[in-house]
Protein backbone atom coordinates (compact mmCIF):
# COMPACT_ATOMS: atom_id res chain seq x y z
CA UNK A 1 0.00 0.00 0.00
CA UNK A 2 1.32 3.60 -0.25
CA UNK A 3 0.00 6.87 1.37
CA UNK A 4 -1.71 9.43 -0.71
CA UNK A 5 -2.50 12.04 2.44
CA UNK A 6 -2.05 12.49 5.88
CA UNK A 7 -4.47 10.63 7.84
CA UNK A 8 -5.57 7.68 9.13
CA UNK A 9 -7.01 4.78 7.48
CA UNK A 10 -8.27 1.17 8.68
CA UNK A 11 -6.90 -1.59 6.70
CA UNK A 12 -9.17 -5.14 6.80
CA UNK A 13 -7.67 -8.70 6.30
CA UNK A 14 -10.24 -11.42 5.38
CA UNK A 15 -9.91 -14.98 4.64
CA UNK A 16 -12.64 -17.33 4.68
CA UNK A 17 -12.91 -21.34 4.98
CA UNK A 18 -15.83 -24.14 5.23
CA UNK A 19 -15.63 -22.83 8.89
CA UNK A 20 -16.31 -19.28 8.26
CA UNK A 21 -14.57 -16.24 8.32
CA UNK A 22 -12.11 -14.42 10.14
CA UNK A 23 -10.87 -10.69 9.85
CA UNK A 24 -7.85 -8.91 11.07
CA UNK A 25 -7.80 -4.88 11.06
CA UNK A 26 -4.99 -2.79 11.48
CA UNK A 27 -5.10 0.85 11.84
CA UNK A 28 -2.32 3.10 9.23
CA UNK A 29 -1.28 6.66 10.15
CA UNK A 30 -0.36 8.72 7.15
CA UNK A 31 2.20 11.75 8.80
CA UNK A 32 1.95 15.42 6.71
CA UNK A 33 5.28 15.28 4.79
CA UNK A 34 7.98 17.71 6.20
CA UNK A 35 8.92 20.67 4.33
CA UNK A 36 12.70 22.24 4.17
CA UNK A 37 11.66 25.88 3.32
CA UNK A 38 14.77 27.26 1.12
CA UNK A 39 17.79 27.60 1.48
CA UNK A 40 19.30 31.62 0.90
CA UNK A 41 23.35 32.66 0.81
CA UNK A 42 26.06 32.60 -1.80
CA UNK A 43 26.86 30.58 -4.28
CA UNK A 44 30.50 30.80 -4.99
CA UNK A 45 33.51 31.55 -3.24
CA UNK A 46 37.13 31.48 -2.79
CA UNK A 47 39.10 29.28 -1.58
CA UNK A 48 39.66 29.87 2.50
CA UNK A 49 36.14 32.48 2.21
CA UNK A 50 33.31 31.73 5.04
CA UNK A 51 29.44 32.66 4.34
CA UNK A 52 26.46 31.25 6.61
CA UNK A 53 23.53 29.95 4.48
CA UNK A 54 19.79 30.51 6.21
CA UNK A 55 16.81 28.71 5.74
CA UNK A 56 13.13 29.45 6.45
CA UNK A 57 12.66 26.21 8.11
CA UNK A 58 14.53 26.15 11.24
CA UNK A 59 15.94 22.71 13.40
CA UNK A 60 17.04 20.60 10.34
CA UNK A 61 21.24 19.41 9.41
CA UNK A 62 23.07 20.82 6.93
CA UNK A 63 25.55 18.51 5.44
CA UNK A 64 28.42 18.70 2.57
CA UNK A 65 28.46 16.17 -0.09
CA UNK A 66 32.29 16.76 -1.19
CA UNK A 67 34.28 18.34 2.29
CA UNK A 68 37.30 18.91 0.26
CA UNK A 69 35.68 21.41 -1.21
CA UNK A 70 33.53 22.92 1.33
CA UNK A 71 32.52 22.05 4.81
CA UNK A 72 29.80 23.59 6.47
CA UNK A 73 28.74 23.46 10.11
CA UNK A 74 25.27 22.50 12.09
CA UNK A 75 24.35 26.17 12.28
CA UNK A 76 25.35 26.69 8.41
CA UNK A 77 28.48 28.36 8.23
CA UNK A 78 30.16 27.34 4.87
CA UNK A 79 34.01 27.20 4.57
CA UNK A 80 35.29 26.92 1.04
CA UNK A 81 38.61 25.12 0.96
CA UNK A 82 39.90 24.23 -2.73
CA UNK A 83 38.39 24.85 -5.87
CA UNK A 84 35.39 22.66 -7.29
CA UNK A 85 31.81 22.34 -7.35
CA UNK A 86 29.85 21.35 -3.82
CA UNK A 87 25.83 20.41 -3.13
CA UNK A 88 24.91 21.02 0.27
CA UNK A 89 22.63 19.48 1.95
CA UNK A 90 19.39 20.95 4.08
CA UNK A 91 17.09 18.60 5.67
CA UNK A 92 14.20 17.87 8.09
CA UNK A 93 12.44 15.04 9.53
CA UNK A 94 9.67 14.86 11.38
CA UNK A 95 10.57 11.58 13.02
CA UNK A 96 9.51 9.11 9.92
CA UNK A 97 9.77 11.26 7.03
CA UNK A 98 11.84 13.61 5.53
CA UNK A 99 12.46 16.25 3.04
CA UNK A 100 15.70 17.88 1.35
CA UNK A 101 16.79 20.97 -0.26
CA UNK A 102 19.78 21.35 -2.11
CA UNK A 103 22.38 24.40 -2.63
CA UNK A 104 24.91 24.48 -5.33
CA UNK A 105 28.19 26.29 -4.26
CA UNK A 106 31.39 27.02 -6.96
CA UNK A 107 34.16 27.36 -5.32
CA UNK A 108 36.70 29.21 -7.54
CA UNK A 109 40.23 28.91 -8.58
CA UNK A 110 42.72 31.02 -7.12
CA UNK A 111 43.83 32.91 -10.43
CA UNK A 112 40.14 33.85 -10.40
CA UNK A 113 39.89 35.20 -7.37
CA UNK A 114 43.21 37.02 -7.40
CA UNK A 115 42.40 39.06 -11.01
CA UNK A 116 39.04 40.87 -10.02
CA UNK A 117 37.06 38.04 -12.43
CA UNK A 118 35.13 37.42 -9.50
CA UNK A 119 34.29 40.78 -9.36
CA UNK A 120 33.22 40.85 -12.82
CA UNK A 121 30.88 37.81 -12.48
CA UNK A 122 29.26 39.07 -9.84
CA UNK A 123 28.15 41.99 -11.55
CA UNK A 124 26.64 39.64 -14.23
CA UNK A 125 22.81 39.29 -14.58
CA UNK A 126 22.31 35.23 -15.60
CA UNK A 127 19.29 34.37 -15.62
CA UNK A 128 18.17 31.06 -15.58
CA UNK A 129 14.78 30.73 -18.17
CA UNK A 130 12.16 27.71 -17.83
CA UNK A 131 9.58 28.10 -20.41
CA UNK A 132 6.84 26.55 -19.48
CA UNK A 133 7.24 26.39 -16.09
CA UNK A 134 4.82 24.03 -14.50
CA UNK A 135 5.00 22.07 -17.66
CA UNK A 136 4.00 18.34 -18.71
CA UNK A 137 8.18 17.63 -18.17
CA UNK A 138 8.70 19.32 -21.67
CA UNK A 139 9.79 22.48 -21.80
CA UNK A 140 13.02 24.72 -22.89
CA UNK A 141 15.43 26.19 -20.55
CA UNK A 142 17.93 28.71 -21.33
CA UNK A 143 20.89 30.92 -19.27
CA UNK A 144 20.75 34.20 -20.35
CA UNK A 145 24.36 35.25 -19.63
CA UNK A 146 26.23 38.58 -20.71
CA UNK A 147 28.95 35.92 -21.45
CA UNK A 148 29.35 33.73 -24.01
CA UNK A 149 30.47 29.91 -22.63
CA UNK A 150 29.98 26.84 -22.29
CA UNK A 151 27.90 25.44 -19.59
CA UNK A 152 26.84 22.09 -17.58
CA UNK A 153 22.65 21.38 -16.95
CA UNK A 154 22.21 19.25 -13.90
CA UNK A 155 18.59 18.68 -12.99
CA UNK A 156 18.15 16.74 -9.90
CA UNK A 157 15.05 15.93 -7.88
CA UNK A 158 13.19 17.13 -5.15
CA UNK A 159 15.72 14.57 -2.58
CA UNK A 160 18.67 15.07 -4.88
CA UNK A 161 18.95 12.66 -7.21
CA UNK A 162 20.25 13.58 -10.38
CA UNK A 163 17.95 12.72 -13.60
CA UNK A 164 19.76 14.69 -16.19
CA UNK A 165 22.87 16.17 -16.65
CA UNK A 166 24.38 17.49 -20.31
CA UNK A 167 26.33 20.62 -21.73
CA UNK A 168 24.82 23.62 -23.39
CA UNK A 169 25.96 26.58 -24.18
CA UNK A 170 24.75 30.27 -22.43
CA UNK A 171 22.00 31.83 -24.20
CA UNK A 172 20.74 29.16 -26.58
CA UNK A 173 17.85 27.60 -25.84
CA UNK A 174 17.85 23.82 -24.59
CA UNK A 175 14.67 21.53 -25.07
CA UNK A 176 14.36 18.84 -22.01
CA UNK A 177 11.79 15.97 -21.85
CA UNK A 178 11.34 14.28 -18.46
CA UNK A 179 9.99 11.45 -17.96
CA UNK A 180 10.32 10.98 -14.56
CA UNK A 181 6.96 11.18 -11.97
CA UNK A 182 5.12 14.68 -11.53
CA UNK A 183 6.91 16.91 -8.47
CA UNK A 184 9.31 19.53 -8.16
CA UNK A 185 12.80 19.62 -9.68
CA UNK A 186 16.29 21.08 -8.99
CA UNK A 187 17.63 22.97 -12.33
CA UNK A 188 21.68 23.90 -11.68
CA UNK A 189 23.51 25.63 -14.76
CA UNK A 190 27.03 25.82 -13.92
CA UNK A 191 29.74 27.71 -15.57
CA UNK A 192 33.16 29.06 -15.11
CA UNK A 193 31.43 31.90 -13.28
CA UNK A 194 29.39 30.23 -10.86
CA UNK A 195 26.63 27.89 -10.52
CA UNK A 196 23.31 29.30 -10.95
CA UNK A 197 19.95 27.73 -9.59
CA UNK A 198 16.00 27.74 -10.38
CA UNK A 199 12.96 25.40 -9.64
CA UNK A 200 10.75 23.46 -11.73
CA UNK A 201 7.58 22.13 -11.04
CA UNK A 202 6.35 18.95 -13.19
CA UNK A 203 2.75 17.96 -13.32
CA UNK A 204 1.50 14.96 -15.56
Amino acid sequence: MAGTGPGSATVTYTITNDCGAATATKTITVLPAPDAGSIAGADTLCPGDTTTLTTTIPGGSWASANTTIASITAGGRVQAHTTGRDTVRYTITNGYCSATILHYLYVQPHTACNTGIQAQYKSAKETIEIMPNPSDGNCTIRLVSPIAQQATLTITNAVGIKVKQTTINTNQPITISLTQPAGIYYIAVSTASGVYMSKMVVGK
